[in-house]
């Protein structure tokens, strides 16, 4: 059942969340990446991973899908990233940082939870994490078939770049080559605060219950 509206608080990946973050990634692509390459990914030093997680009811604020659960242990757990989580990761986004431009490599959003605005804050703190490292660009590929996600990505500013023949190697499907104008630019920059003040009156209006 499609939920008609999510609390949600970002966060930095852990090895505890791989399991639902590859259950996402499951019903989101067909050539969804092995358990071992995630672990790989976050072992990597040029790359960042973000998950979005659901803020129960009686949640005072995003400071507490960060907090660790409590019990003796659980902070060290937290540290580790190992044991179980209380928190429901609702979707996730990858990046990685080159020498100018951040790379959007994946991301992804539970199907229940689609539609609700958690892509958008994902890609919101992308920008912001461009902004904060000095990079000029944001870069991703898409299929053409996703007509969906391409929308998505053309109202945050990105533009079509080139194409890669044969990209995807579950069924030979070319990628578009997105890539943002420079972020640092007035008139782009005034863009995105626009998008971030939409997103934060979305935020802040009451949802109906599912």
């Amino acid at each position: 059942m499609k939920q008609a509206g999510v609390d949600i608080a970002l966060r930095p990946i852990t090895r505890s969340d791989l399991r639902q973050v590859r259950s996402i990634e499951r019903t989101a692509y067909a050539d969804a990446w092995p358990r071992t390459a995630f672990a790989q990914e976050l072992r990597n030093g040029s790359t960042h991973y973000i998950v979005a997680v659901a803020l129960p009811p009686e949640s005072d604020g995003e400071a507490d899908a960060t907090r660790p659960p409590r019990d003796a242990l659980s902070p060290l757990r937290w540290l580790l990233g190992v044991g179980g989580t209380r928190d429901r990761v609702v979707g996730y986004a990858g990046v990685w940082f080159t020498a100018d431009q951040l790379h959007l490599v994946t991301i992804a959003v539970a199907p229940e939870f689609q539609g609700g605005g958690v892509a958008q804050r994902m890609l919101l703190e992308c920008f912001e994490l461009a902004l904060r490292s000095g990079l000029h660009t944001i870069a991703l590929e898409v299929r053409p078939s996703n007509e969906r996600a391409i929308r998505l990505y053309e109202i945050y500013g990105f533009r079509r770049a080139g194409r890669l023949a044969g990209y995807y190697t579950d069924n030979g499907e070319d990628a578009i080559v997105m890539v943002t104008p420079e972020l640092d630019k007035r008139g782009f920059r005034q863009h995105i605060q626009q998008l971030q003040l939409r997103s934060q009156r979305w935020q802040n209006r009451p949802h109906s219950a599912p």
